[in-house]
């Protein structure tokens, strides 16, 4: 796998912070990055807020400016984002305990997934990995039981508005729009009585490849298991589901219209949580019952996918030394995107690095896509 060429040194220094520990060569690349005068510090900041790792960021950068090229201000500015994010997720992970005491109770198999699983675990620092809600993955047959339980908890359907400090209700179209094709029950959410954290929002998966067969998810719930975490009883991925999720995961938002238009397509923090997961778990995979599983979930796209693109932005060889069973001869699939969205998926015309390092690809996007055109007509309908 070619290695990457940055064009922009805020390219550069985004992809260094992009990890949880900094080896020393890392550290010194980024004193000279900030040492130089071409850097553009705020263009630099958008980069890291669009990526999602701002609080890494936080973590690395104010330590590492031995000339002052950055300001004190800044540097204020970033290390209270690391401590609100760090208190934030103290209210959120509290109240992650109350959710799966209330599974258990109520004999629920809702698997917790991605960020609620990888910040106490790999990130280890509840200040280095925003949350903006909790997943779970649950059963077809359980979405009615799991929405019950969130009610019980003071959950809701709908999104938590900033300006009234309410939770606005879902219409019920909109909640049926959801279910039918985002593969998830539309976000519960709830007021928090916290000064740091207004609220908590809580995402339940049943469709994690959108295939609309259930075939990856039901192999996933089947795997699961039983285990303590955060000190309560619940379920858990193992170790090669949990990566494969991950990555099933990425290339499901990297290659779909929808997630474009929230510019939530392409995002450092999703490449830098395989990585830290990678980073303890390697060793213990065997390549070939690794590809084994990934064929039995038919993710072979959405690993490859990951792996492939994770060895280009970090110069890793994960590809090589986890992949070679996979056989993937045709990789055409790494320029289209849309195949959920239209009628046939469509081609990037910018390169992944371009796309990558762009704040917005709305511009890629040919045609209405299957979702917004329904979207459309239920307004219309109505």
């Amino acid at each position: 796998m070619e290695r990457i060429q940055c064009k922009r040194p805020e390219h550069e220094l985004l992809l260094l912070c992009g990890r949880v520990a900094l080896a020393e060569k890392d550290r010194e690349n980024i004193r000279a990055i900030i040492s130089a005068e071409a850097l553009d510090f705020d263009y630099f900041l958008l980069l890291a807020k669009k990526h999602k790792v701002l609080q890494l960021v936080a973590k690395h950068l104010p330590s590492l400016d031995p000339e002052s090229k950055i300001s004190d201000f800044d540097k204020y500015l970033l290390h209270s984002y690391y401590l609100g994010i760090q208190k934030i997720n103290h209210v959120k992970f509290e109240e992650l305990r109350n959710i799966l005491q209330t599974f258990v109770r109520r004999g629920i198999k809702a698997v917790p997934l991605k960020g609620a699983v990888l910040t106490p675990t790999e990130y280890r620092d509840f200040g280095l990995r925003t949350l903006n809600d909790i997943d779970f993955l649950i059963s077809l047959e359980d979405r009615r039981a799991a929405s019950e339980c969130l009610k019980e908890l003071g959950y809701q359907s709908g999104m938590y508005n900033w300006q009234t400090g309410e939770v606005d209700a879902v219409s019920r179209e909109e909640e049926l729009l959801w279910s039918m094709h985002i593969g998830n029950l539309h976000p519960r959410t709830k007021k928090m009585d916290s000064e740091y954290c207004k609220y908590v929002t809580v995402d339940f998966s049943y469709d994690v490849d959108l295939q609309k067969n259930y075939l990856a998810s039901r192999l996933l719930l089947e795997n699961a298991v039983k285990t303590t975490f955060l000190g309560q009883e619940t379920y858990l991925l193992n170790e090669t589901d949990f990566l494969i999720h991950l990555c099933i995961h990425l290339y499901k938002e990297a290659s779909n219209a929808q997630w474009v238009i929230y510019h939530n397509d392409l995002n450092l923090i999703k490449f830098c949580d395989v990585r830290e997961y990678l980073l303890t778990i390697a060793g213990n995979l065997d390549p070939g019952r690794f590809c084994q599983r990934v064929r039995e979930l038919r993710a072979e796209k959405g690993v490859y996918y990951t792996f492939h693109y994770l060895d280009y932005l970090y110069s890793e060889t994960y590809s090589q030394t986890l992949l070679k069973d996979l056989g993937m001869d045709d990789t055409g699939f790494l320029d289209e995107y849309g195949h959920l969205d239209y009628e046939s998926p469509k081609l990037w015309k910018k390169s992944f690095y371009d796309r990558f390092f762009s704040l917005s690809n709305l511009e890629e996007l040919v045609e209405t896509s299957k979702l917004e055109r329904i979207h459309a007509e239920n307004k219309i309908n109505k």
